[in-house]
């Protein structure tokens, strides 16, 4: 039941706010071509002139950059762009740089706006990072952003200078958002303290970003949605603040490797909450509600290890009987945080204070916390871990502003400015999980584009005859299998994917004793670990089976 509400309220909000999309005109805009540019910039004017942009539908053709010759400001009506369904890569939006190399951001609106299908790339002409693609300077927007992908940015997403706006993003790819040297930028949403109506984020999958999902620092907010989101590598010394929101859904969704940085001498939780003592939108604490059931939340050993062994040697906790003004110390660097709500016993390791006042909410009965839990998963083909990144975070202490981190970033390519059609990054998981069956209705968690599977190895068959060793493994584009071989035989190596798939077969032939056979594994598509299977046949017509795992540690 609670799922049809809030999808009743969510259809309510479209169609209280935008026009009906059968009264409007498809444009469709040709991408820039040679040293022209701003053909998406000179459409719209062209219709804002006519009087017609608000009953438009801008279309962009796949394939296509849309280089922007300044930000796209409208006033006062629903600008709607959209890609064009069929076959390719979404078309690109990208920053195009002025005579003296600046560039600015994509869109600073005051209007709705609705974004279907297209790429923003936050890097411009030169490399450059914005700060943000979407400015809201107008006070009660509706805001669309579906089945799009929002690539680099240097503080946030979506960052609003007003109050009152519906904020909503679908079925969107949200990476890269973080500024190296001030990893406290890095936010989805960023509401600067300002009230909102709406803040929604689902069906998402966010990555490599530094700091916060929902940022409302302060802000109330009316509802806050949360939903089927996959979410890796991200968030490295922030909560999961509900600060101030008044009603939220946080529901169905992965956290992996998220909230990096655990200190037992603060109240290291993965949710926090604030009172609200007073509002000018008419509601209070009494009314509050929070469903923060089905979620899976892991960090992995090695973040952990990097804090053991790099953190700062200086923090310390207190002994749980030193009471009143306490000295009995207890050295500790950093621990992963475990706690999805402060519990009395973390209590215990502070100064004497009152509890975060979630706690309040739960023992009132106003939070769902039905179905949390921690699992390792097996992803198909998830981005590297940035260790070298966080190593560096950690040594220093996160003040990073003057220096000169490692990349922090991920692409599969970073030669392409878009969507790679190989080798991009999957976020299935393993089908034996409990993660798998437990979201609403039993389905999986997360972003609901990842299809959970079944991994799929090659097993040896009773009979092996040879020895085989690999080497270098892991390797880059080479690698040696070593056969001691029992009787001369033809052979066929298979190299697979973690689900079966063929990705490379050579035939050849080994004699009795010891053979060397070079593999070319050039054309992989990605870095992994994959599967090898050798089957031989002897003259006799005898038959055996050698089978094992492969690294690939690196691009070309």
């Amino acid at each position: 039941m609670k799922v049809k509400i809030y999808l009743l309220f969510f259809i309510g909000l479209l169609a209280l706010n935008l026009p009906a999309l059968g009264q409007k005109t498809v444009v469709v805009v040709e991408p820039d071509a040679g040293l022209n540019i701003g053909a998406l910039n000179a459409a719209i004017a062209a219709a804002e002139l006519g009087g017609t942009a608000g009953n438009t539908i801008f279309e962009l053709k796949r394939n296509g950059l849309y280089l922007l010759n300044g930000d796209i400001s409208h006033i006062g009506y629903t600008l709607h762009i959209r890609g064009q369904a069929g076959a390719g890569s979404k078309p690109i939006l990208q920053p195009a740089v002025d005579i003296n190399g600046a560039s600015e951001r994509q869109f600073s609106i005051s209007g709705n706006l609705i974004l279907e299908h297209v790429y923003l790339q936050g890097r411009d002409e030169l490399g450059a990072i914005n700060v943000q693609p979407i400015r809201v300077s107008k006070d009660s927007l509706t805001i669309i952003i579906d089945d799009c992908v929002l690539d680099y940015s240097g503080q946030s997403f979506v960052r609003t200078s007003s109050s009152r706006n519906k904020i909503f993003i679908k079925n969107s790819i949200l990476r890269n958002c973080i500024n190296p040297a001030d990893p406290a930028n890095g936010r989805i949403i960023d509401s600067r303290g300002n009230p909102n109506d709406t803040l929604w984020i689902s069906n998402c999958t966010t990555y490599n970003n530094s700091a916060t999902q929902l940022r409302s620092d302060g802000g109330a907010t009316l509802f806050a949605n949360y939903d089927h989101n996959t979410v890796y590598q991200s968030s490295f010394g922030h909560l999961f603040a509900l600060d101030y929101i008044y009603k939220a859904r946080v529901t169905n969704n992965i956290f992996y490797n998220f909230l990096y940085r655990g200190d037992n001498t603060s109240h290291s939780q993965f949710f926090s909450c604030d009172s609200i003592l007073s509002t000018s939108l008419g509601y209070n604490d009494a009314g509050r509600n929070f469903d923060l059931s089905n979620n899976n939340w892991f960090v992995q050993k090695e973040i952990g290890d990097i804090m053991d062994q790099y953190g700062i040697d200086t923090l310390f906790r207190f002994r749980p009987w030193d009471t009143g003004v306490p000295k009995d110390t207890v050295w500790y660097r950093y621990a992963l945080r475990k706690n999805w709500f402060a519990s009395d016993s973390l209590l215990a390791l502070h100064l004497p204070g009152d509890p975060p006042d979630i706690i309040g909410f739960i023992k009132n009965g106003q939070v769902d916390t039905t179905n949390l839990f921690r699992e390792e998963l097996t992803f198909k083909n998830p981005p590297p871990l940035n260790l070298e990144y966080w190593k560096f975070y950690t040594e220093h202490n996160g003040a990073l502003a003057g220096t000169n981190p490692p990349n922090p970033y991920a692409n599969e390519d970073p030669l392409v400015l878009g969507e790679v059609q190989t080798g991009a990054f999957d976020f299935s998981y393993n089908a034996n999980s409990r993660s798998a069956t437990a979201a609403d209705g039993g389905k999986p968690l997360g972003a609901t584009r990842w299809v959970p599977y079944t991994p799929v190895g090659v097993n040896d068959v009773k009979l092996n005859l040879n020895r085989v060793k690999t080497f270098p493994n892991p390797f880059e584009n080479h690698v040696t299998f070593y056969i001691d071989a029992k009787q001369s035989s033809k052979m066929t190596i298979q190299i697979f994917d973690l689900l079966g798939k063929e990705l490379h077969s050579e035939k050849g032939f080994v004699n009795q004793g010891n053979n060397e056979i070079l593999v070319n594994l050039y054309k992989l598509s990605h870095p992994g670990l994959f599967l090898y299977k050798i089957q031989f046949e002897s003259s006799n017509g005898l038959k055996s089976t050698s089978s094992g795992k492969i690294l690939r540690n690196s691009d070309r």
